[in-house]
């Protein structure tokens, strides 16, 4: 098969990348219509607003977030937990990381739209409730500390994978990074 062409790619997910790589707040409609491949009637058509393509992105990148970063999750207990933490660390150590798209929307001058923060919450509460069940998991098997308190780990756990991503997206996977993982699989015992 040969190369895709922008214009034959789904333009959700070509806009996505770009505001990934650049930041929303900045991609003006100039580099959206390149980066799609429509033309401009095509994207108000569609998006009346820029505000509407972002609340695309980030129903896609969610989908994403679900079906890949939070998936190693459901092989249950003590082993998910390595295997999220293993996947989103190998993930960073890629040249090309930049961190998490949601998180860097939600960190930056986008953090003030309601969509941005709604999705940010419902991606937390998702989390922490999965993060927390394989802790506790990990717990009844005999394989994680009793001493760890399951909803205060998966909170401090949500907090490092923010820091992690805001660091990753500007710098890579440097030395911090690499200490933040440290901290947050020591923050769910594993």
């Amino acid at each position: 098969m040969g190369d895709i062409k922008t214009t034959d790619r789904n333009p959700v997910l070509a806009a996505m990348e770009l505001f990934w790589a650049e930041g929303a707040e900045v991609a003006s409609y100039n580099d959206i219509v390149s980066a799609t491949g429509l033309s401009r009637k095509a994207l108000y058509q569609r998006w009346p607003d820029k505000d509407a393509l972002i609340y695309e992105t980030l129903q896609l990148y969610y989908g994403q977030l679900r079906k890949y970063a939070l998936a190693p999750l459901s092989r249950g207990g003590y082993r998910g937990l390595v295997a999220f933490w293993d996947t989103f660390e190998n993930a960073a150590r890629r040249p090309a990381w930049r961190g998490c798209y949601l998180f860097r929307t939600a960190s930056g001058p986008m953090r003030s739209r309601q969509f941005v923060g709604a999705m940010l919450e419902r991606y937390a509460d998702e989390f922490y409730a999965d993060m927390a069940a394989q802790i506790a998991k990990g717990q009844a098997d005999g394989e994680i500390a009793a001493a760890i308190n399951p909803e205060s780990a998966a909170l401090l756990a949500f907090a490092l994978a923010g820091m992690i991503s805001v660091i990753g997206a500007s710098a890579g996977y440097t030395d911090r990074v690499a200490v933040h993982f440290e901290a947050a699989r020591a923050s769910c015992g594993v």
